[in-house]
């Protein structure tokens, strides 16, 4: 449902269970974790642009310095990128990828493996995504987060209530 100045101004059918939400421009895209795709808004018109599969258990989202909505494919080991709703590149990432930040200054995507207890970087300047750092991290890391400014990584451990700080 979208809501401006208080009120609904709009009702949409999808997505049935919300993950993650990232925008770009005009264009805001939606994991739905339940149907397992991507379904991308046209914020001013109001109008839904369109809904593609999106790996076998999409979890979050990140949008890119390259115009691309970069998912998390928890269930298939992936990250999955998207532009106009159309595949372009992915990343296989064995050990249960998760929680995800993004550094806009240094286009690197920080995503949580919490079957491995890791964070791996992501560079995601250009056409491939290719892991660019893989730090060992708190257990259950299922969140993450990032300071542009500095580079540096916070990782919040479920398993024992710790925050973790990684200067890269």
């Amino acid at each position: 449902m979208a809501v401006r100045g208080g009120k609904v101004v709009q009702t949409f059918t999808m997505p049935e269970q919300p993950g993650g939400i990232e925008t770009i421009g005009d264009t805001v895209a939606m994991v739905d974790v339940r149907d397992a795709t991507l379904t991308a808004y046209d914020a001013d018109k109001l109008t839904q642009l369109g809904s593609v599969p999106a790996g076998n258990g999409p979890t979050h989202i990140v949008a890119d310095n390259e115009g691309r909505f970069v998912v998390v494919d928890t269930r298939g080991n992936a990250l999955l990128a998207f532009k106009d709703l159309k595949p372009a590149g992915s990343l296989l990432l064995p050990g249960t990828p998760y929680g995800a930040a993004f550094d806009r200054a240094r286009d690197r995507m920080w995503v949580t493996l919490t079957g491995a207890n890791e964070v791996v970087g992501v560079d995601l300047a250009g056409a491939q995504l290719k892991i660019a750092a893989r730090f060992p991290t708190v257990r259950q890391p299922n969140t993450v987060a990032v300071d542009s400014g500095t580079g540096r990584v916070f990782v919040a451990g479920a398993a024992d209530g710790v925050v973790e700080i990684i200067d890269p």
